[in-house]
């Protein structure tokens, strides 16, 4: 039987289920809980299920041991519609998720053959782990969910009103079978897409003068819709749930927009700051040159994350050194002695330097103190000049920047890509 098929024919199970449905995702893995592996799976999980306009209620983590699992997905089936598990599909004695799922359904276990056929033709003959039917087995009654981007496969399971869906652990491979899955819940529960919330993005402002802007915003409407406000950086997003009113998510972005102005780069919630700018940069058909010093090239790998973007990215050189500024760059020695690399005439004449040198329309350049050592009183650890060069303008900003050596690398990428922005708004 085709495996989407039996998806489809999945959702009539679903039909007792109330329309206002609360999820929770479980992560399995001791790598996990110990720390050694970011879980990024039930961040996305959360997303996508919030997106169709469900009610993400819990995450939770569990080692890879039996009796902790199995009381994990006791507790979330009791507090939970839909519950989702990431991991333990493989074949290994620490893949769990198949066995636990059963002993909490109070169900037995199913061997499927044509499953292990389907593994086999990934083995070349006689190769086939001796532990490879152990992935075959699987609760009994549950529906199998298919992934072309692996081996794993996962399944579904209903009982008493309540949904189980297990999928793979590999990112790659979850984001694949998730689509699978929340086909059925999309298309069972058409109505909780019309759930809207507004996302915005806004760069360089304060958490908290934002979060007080915002409540003005909402008082001047009369709206008291929930709304959640988080930073990562210098960027902060704010979502408000405002269910099925569009009337008023427009009277809010007017009033938001009118508000912050240009710090608001973005009101989708998948477009990230570099997506954003290397539209702008796509479409005005310009040619940008970089000249990074303590970013290290952190510019230019946010950049080429970007589609289609070596049309406009013509070149970029990490010069680190002060011999590598004088001779890829052209930045004058008696600049580098009077005034110290990190300082605005060197950061200039980089941005000068590498937009002549590339023949570009735009050069910026960024050197500055990543730490955690080498900063002064004058200079202290998070000091970063900005270098921007066109024909017609050249200036230089400063920041200082707070964090640690990362931290600091980060912000002063995006700080740099938003410079790049706000010249391209002006143009």
């Amino acid at each position: 039987i085709n495996i989407k098929n039996r998806l489809l024919a999945f959702q009539y199970k679903l039909s007792t289920i109330y329309p206002k449905l609360i999820v929770e995702v479980i992560t399995t893995g001791t790598e996990i809980v110990r720390g050694k592996t970011v879980d990024i799976n039930s961040n996305y999980i959360a997303r996508k299920f919030t997106q169709l306009g469900f009610e993400v209620g819990f995450l939770s983590t569990y080692r890879d041991n039996m009796q902790e699992l199995v009381n994990g997905i006791d507790t979330a089936i009791k507090r939970a519609d839909i519950v989702v598990v990431s991991g333990g599909l493989g074949p290994t004695k620490d893949d769990l998720t198949r066995d636990a799922v059963s002993k909490s359904f109070g169900v037995g276990s199913i061997y499927h053959k044509d499953e292990y056929n389907r593994l086999l033709k990934h083995y070349r003959k006689n190769s086939a782990p001796s532990n490879l039917k152990r992935q075959c087995y699987f609760p009994e009654n549950s529906t199998l969910v298919s992934n072309s981007a692996g081996m794993a496969t996962g399944f579904m399971i209903h009982k008493s009103g309540k949904t189980l869906a297990a999928l793979s652990g590999v990112p790659k491979e979850m984001k694949y079978m998730l689509e699978n899955v929340l086909t059925i819940f999309h298309v069972y529960y058409g109505p909780n897409t019309n759930q809207t919330s507004l996302h915005f993005k806004i760069f360089g402002i304060p958490e908290e003068i934002i979060d007080s802007k915002f409540r003005h915003i909402l008082g001047i409407i009369g709206s008291d819709y929930n709304y959640s406000i988080s930073a990562k950086g210098m960027i902060v997003t704010v979502i408000i749930d405002i269910g099925t009113n569009i009337n008023l998510a427009q009277r809010i972005q007017e009033k938001v927009f009118m508000t912050f102005g240009k710090d608001v780069f973005t009101a989708d919630e998948d477009k990230t700051l570099e997506e954003v700018v290397g539209e702008l940069i796509l479409k005005q058909w310009k040619k940008i040159s970089i000249a990074e010093s303590c970013t290290g090239g952190y510019i230019t790998h946010k950049l080429t994350n970007v589609p289609g973007i070596s049309a406009s990215l013509y070149e970029s050189v990490v010069a680190y050194s002060n011999e590598a500024k004088v001779r890829y760059l052209n930045v004058a020695q008696n600049d580098l002695l009077a005034h110290g690399a990190v300082s605005r005439q060197v950061a200039l004449a980089m941005a000068h330097g590498v937009r002549k040198a590339s023949k570009s329309d735009i050069g910026i350049s960024t050197t500055g103190i990543a730490g955690p050592v080498g900063g002064t009183k004058e200079k202290p650890v998070g000091l970063v000049y900005f270098g921007f060069s066109t024909s017609d303008e050249e200036f230089v900003e400063e920041h200082v920047f707070k964090g640690d050596r990362v931290d600091i690398k980060e912000n002063a990428s995006n700080f740099a890509i938003n410079i790049l922005r706000k010249h391209l708004l002006k143009v």
